[in-house]
């Protein structure tokens, strides 16, 4: 990452769901016993270890984690306001029925280290936001990242989305305006403006360009045939795009492009929580459930420094 001067204002937004997941990979054999019953514990053990170490690293003094609807309490399904449908925001899937088509149903564990997750997450000052059931939570990145550019101050403001998803390259930003937002990836890798011009040849809002042409098989999104990444690159540069493909595929391409921008609309949010800092009853459950290496003095620390995202309007 580049250096500014002065004093930074730094958010951390982590892409719950890939942790979740990732969490369950890594730390799916982590258990224990509480009165008699066998308790996994590799969920909140995974996203305290990130928490701890991103905040650590970055000094960060705000953090959002954001969800998609599947995995949100029923409390908060309860309560969220009803999602409003609007005609520049269709559903993705209203626009390609085969969008995300392979991915299966949540997984029982995930499910329940998630509401094991969900206690620990209560005792910190961290703001949990959720999608709404018509949207994603990649769209909610989008518009809290969205609205610490709207809100910020005369400071140097650094957003980091935590996350592998390609799909967050299009938000990347600055350094102009004392604003920038990087992606942070798997090996601590940044991606910011200069290594994604380095790796593809391209700006973040032609990326979106790009992934409408190659397509995502991530998302279950169908290329373009016949274009690879050379070509695209080559299209989107030389602004070739709708003069050399067939106007079947250019309606191919105009669709992806519906499926893999972000919105930041604040409809796409369904809910979020702002928690408050409880270091005993948090300590209580790390006991409880055998996670105290989490009671450490030097990860303490960080965890009493961490201060809620307050701006974001509660559901």
């Amino acid at each position: 990452m580049e250096k500014v001067k002065g004093e930074m204002k730094r958010y951390l937004i982590i892409d719950g769901n890939l942790l979740l997941h990732k969490s369950q990979g890594v730390h799916g054999s982590l258990k224990t016993k509480v009165k008699g019953e066998v308790v996994h514990t590799g969920i909140p053990y995974g996203f305290l270890k990130a928490i701890v170490r991103l905040n650590k690293h970055y000094q960060f003094l705000r953090t959002c984690v954001v969800f998609d609807s599947g995995v949100a309490p029923m409390s908060v399904k309860q309560h969220a306001r009803k999602p409003v449908v609007a005609r520049d925001l269709l559903p993705r899937v209203d626009v390609f029925e085969d969008y995300k088509s392979s991915r299966g149903p949540l997984k029982i564990e995930i499910a329940r280290g998630k509401k094991l997750l969900d206690r620990f997450l209560n005792c910190l000052p961290i703001t949990v936001t959720y999608a709404s059931p018509l949207y994603e939570a990649d769209d909610v990145v989008a518009h809290v990242s969205n609205e610490v550019w709207l809100r910020r101050q005369d400071t140097n403001t650094d957003v980091i989305i935590y996350s592998d998803d390609k799909d967050f390259h299009q938000l990347i930003h600055g350094p102009k305006n004392g604003f920038r937002v990087f992606c942070h990836k798997r090996k601590d890798v940044i991606m910011d403006r200069k290594k994604l011009k380095e790796k593809f040849g391209l700006s973040p809002r032609q990326f979106v360009k790009y992934l409408a042409l190659v397509g995502d098989s991530i998302d279950d999104i169908p290329g373009v045939k016949g274009v690879g990444p050379k070509t695209a690159v080559k299209l989107i540069t030389e602004k070739r795009i709708k003069k050399t493909i067939s106007k079947e595929d250019y309606e191919i391409y105009k669709r992806n492009i519906s499926l893999i921008e972000l919105s930041a609309d604040q409809r796409v949010v369904l809910a979020c929580r702002h928690g408050r800092l409880d270091m005993k009853k948090l300590n209580v459950l790390l006991n409880k459930f055998k996670m105290v290496s989490f009671q450490r003095e030097q990860d303490q620390s960080v965890l009493r420094q961490l201060k809620p995202i307050k701006f974001l309007r509660e559901c």
